[in-house]
């Protein structure tokens, strides 16, 4: 069939003879000659108008005859009338003018030892996108386009294959691959059939490297994406964001001990340590608590250990104990014995001889 307003055209026959184009219509063509060009005439209506006038001339002739005793008279008398009778004739004649229209066909062939194959090339525009799990666009991802045939071939890329997206960057544009850095758009290539691999080699910051994803291209459309039909001209590739997660481990030790002092009062000290490590760094934390009848001081070492730079914190706190109310002791002549304290006589010796070390002390540094 020819489009309305044109005639089908006459067939046309062509002959492939060791890989070339060698006749059309039965006639040579030159070397180097690929394309059989068709030709379709347009059909053009043209519409004659004839006018045929006709004229019809008409004679009478009218005989008068008088007659007398003396003279004989004869009187012959023409009239002539013309009538014109005007006849239109409306002709409607088709022609025919010639009207080019090219229709080109491009043959691609192929020779091994005496056995020629002729092809027609098609191919499909199909559009590679980067996108996140929230179908934003995602920029910066290095991408690599490979094929292979229906006869597993690699396929080759021609440069203008690959059409960038906006703010897209081309790294390799022909070859057995091709390589784009995405950006803000989708990036269009142009594919003949085949089944097409798409690999992620590096993906921006922040981003985990997608899944491979294969498709297929037949009789110039996109058929599947990774096994499943579609009718879509888009291929999606999504990239998942790379989610941290912090480990803390902490080990606590703690150690006690009580002694007693001159006074014979009890005095606890805990030491408790503990070790803090983080993902990226460390913290070592000391507390240090004193406990005896008149206060309790903490005393708390911070040791922290991180990227770029460490932070060492010391803090130590007093805490005044309230006052013991005090209860009359029984009296007795005996000195007082034991565990729990010792004598007042005892006790009193034992500040003395402390207050007179520290009075010969001082005095040695004074000299």
């Amino acid at each position: 069939t020819a489009p309305e307003g044109f005639q089908v055209a006459t067939d046309m026959t062509f002959e492939i003879k060791d890989g070339k184009l060698v006749s059309i219509d039965g006639r040579s063509v030159a070397a180097g000659t690929d394309t059989v060009v068709m030709i379709d005439e347009m059909i053009v209506t043209t519409t004659t108008t004839t006018t045929t006038t006709t004229t019809t001339t008409t004679t009478t002739t009218t005989t008068s005859t008088s007659t007398s005793t003396s003279t004989s008279t004869t009187t012959t008398s023409t009239s002539t009338s013309t009538s014109t009778t005007t006849t239109s004739t409306t002709t409607t004649t088709t022609t025919t003018t010639s009207t080019t229209t090219t229709t080109t066909t491009t043959t691609t062939t192929t020779t091994t030892g005496t056995d020629t194959t002729t092809t027609i090339v098609v191919t499909a525009v199909v559009k590679v996108d980067k996108q996140d799990v929230y179908s934003n666009e995602v920029k910066g991802a290095t991408l690599t386009l490979t094929g292979k045939d229906a006869d597993g071939n690699d396929i080759i890329f021609s440069d203008g294959t690959v059409e960038l997206g906006e703010g897209a960057q081309l790294v390799t544009g022909s070859g057995d691959s091709l390589v784009w850095v995405s950006g803000d758009g989708a990036t269009t290539v142009t594919l003949t059939d085949g089944t097409y691999l798409l690999h992620e080699l590096t993906a921006p910051e922040g981003f985990q490297v997608a899944t491979d994803m294969t498709f297929e291209i037949k009789d110039g459309k996109l058929v599947t994406i990774d096994g499943e039909e579609t009718d879509t001209d888009t291929v999606v590739m999504v990239d998942e964001m790379i989610v941290t997660t912090t480990t803390t481990t902490t080990t606590t030790t703690s150690t006690t001990t009580t002694t007693i002092d001159v006074m014979g009062d009890d005095v606890t000290n805990t030491t408790t340590t503990e070790d803090i490590d983080v993902d990226g760094g460390s913290a070592t934390r000391t507390t240090t608590t004193t406990t005896d009848v008149q206060s309790t001081t903490t005393t708390t070492d911070d040791d922290v250990d991180v990227e770029g730079g460490s932070v060492t914190r010391t803090t130590t706190t007093t805490t005044k104990a309230p006052a013991k109310a005090t209860t009359a002791a029984p009296k007795t002549d005996a000195p007082r014995t034991g565990v729990n304290g010792i004598s007042a006589v005892t006790a009193i010796m034992a500040f003395a001889t402390l207050a007179a070390f520290a009075a010969r002390s001082r005095k040695k540094e004074d000299e």
